[in-house]
């Protein structure tokens, strides 16, 4: 297929099919997102009531329990579903899950909520990711991959930011509690899945390559031809003709489809424990382990006095309350902070990835991650620059906090591609589940 997609190209069809899954990916980050928020939020509500201070830390491990959950069963149903029909799956799922835990009455049934609401919202990434590897030709296969990780950014950013509306909106009703807002954000989150996957049953494409593994050769054949009409204006057309041309032979040469080719679950397992996948998720881990890191020295630092001199990144947003905002654990400032550097780092990755390669650009991702951190230290071990911004630091910091998501979301990339259709998927659930 890497002729025909080549001959195809991008196009107006590819970009239609980026919009689409772009919809899909911002969905879950905002799921994920809401999620986040919600977790802290609801253990401060339960926390007047039950006394139980775990309850914060048990909805995170369920958020990553069901994540790693979703990452197999996603990657399964990708291969025999489809990618396409995996991600309508996804959506209907997530809106569904999301709706059910913003109505959870106990800690308990939010935290089972949380966890299956966060597999549903995996269904999102991997197969969009999946079927973006799967439809970019190689030259620009990377960057089309790794706009993606905007999309994520962006919805995240959509969900933060309804959430700081409605703490300004509880500021002014002085019956409002902190219950209501994190349910109206779950419930604000589960809206975008909805409206996504409506897009996405009505426009989006099946990717090619898993049509061809299926022998869905009839199905490939007019799929490829609309794409080709869309992007060069007419079914007639010589480039039209050309991309039909290379399909037709790459049909011939694949045999008679008397046999499906899309592998067993076995003998994708086997392949995903190879030496080079088993390095690839050990990178992952570490970065994953050094994003951690950043996030709870960002807690750290400004738990004290400290998150009191940085006023201009954090503003009291609810009026009803004294000293505290509705939510205590969010700092809306430094989580806006983190996912602006998200977006600019994925805005230059995808123009010099494919350039540039992947390796030069996940050292240089992770040159920055380090530039960051050590910025942390200086002012403790250089008495000269303790005079240094706090809302300084903070950028540094979210700077690597940057750096190393789209380091994660290029290794993603890196995984798919390297690897065939017998085991793509099952290599970026491990990589995705480390």
């Amino acid at each position: 297929m890497d002729t025909t997609l080549s001959a195809l190209g991008v196009g107006r069809s590819g970009r239609h099919a980026l919009w689409h899954l772009g919809l899909a990916c911002a969905a879950g980050g905002a799921v994920l997102e809401a999620l986040t928020i919600a977790a802290p939020c609801a253990a401060t509500e339960w926390l007047e009531d039950d006394d139980d201070s775990n309850a914060s830390a048990r909805a995170g491990t369920a958020i990553v329990i069901g994540q790693i959950i979703g990452a197999v069963g996603w990657s399964v149903a990708a291969d025999f579903l489809g990618r396409r029909e995996a991600i309508v799956l996804a959506c209907v799922g997530a809106t569904g899950t999301c709706a059910v835990a913003a109505c959870a009455s106990t800690p308990f049934a939010f935290e089972v909520g949380v966890a299956v609401c966060a597999a549903s919202a995996t269904g999102l990434f991997i197969p969009s990711l999946l079927l973006a590897v799967e439809r970019a030709p190689v030259t620009a296969r990377a960057g089309y991959a790794t706009t993606l990780a905007a999309f994520v950014a962006v919805g995240s950013a959509l969900v933060l930011g309804a959430h700081a509306l409605l703490a300004v909106i509880a500021g002014a009703i002085a019956s409002s509690s902190v219950g209501a807002q994190w349910r109206a954000a779950l419930a604000f989150a589960a809206a975008m899945p909805f409206f996504a996957g409506i897009a996405c049953a009505r426009g989006l494409i099946e990717s090619p390559r898993w049509l061809l593994a299926s022998n869905k050769h009839v199905q490939l054949r007019t799929q490829t031809r609309q794409e080709a009409a869309r992007t060069f204006n007419g079914t007639g057309t010589p480039g039209a003709n050309r991309v039909t041309s290379i399909l037709d032979d790459t049909l011939r040469n694949s045999g008679d489809g008397s046999k499906p080719a899309v592998p067993a679950p076995g003998q994708a397992c086997r392949a995903t424990v190879g030496g080079v996948n088993l390095c690839i998720t050990g990178f992952v881990f570490l970065v994953a382990f050094g994003l951690y890191g950043i996030t709870s020295l960002i807690r750290l630092e400004f738990a004290s006095d400290g998150r009191n001199a940085a006023a201009p990144f954090r503003r009291r947003l609810s009026l009803s309350y004294s000293d505290s905002e509705p939510c205590p654990s969010l700092d809306y400032g430094i989580a806006f902070t983190g996912l602006a550097f998200d977006l600019i780092f994925v805005l230059i990755a995808r123009h010099v990835v494919d350039v540039m390669g992947r390796h030069p650009c996940l050292a240089g991702l992770a040159a920055f991650a380090g530039g960051g951190l050590l910025f942390l230290c200086i002012p403790e071990y250089f008495p000269w620059a303790k005079g240094a911004s706090i809302n300084l630091v903070i950028c540094m910091m979210s700077m690597a906090r940057g750096a190393l998501t789209n380091a994660v979301w290029l290794t993603l990339v890196y995984a798919a591609e390297t690897h065939g259709d017998a085991s793509r998927s099952a290599t970026v659930a491990v990589v995705y589940s480390a």
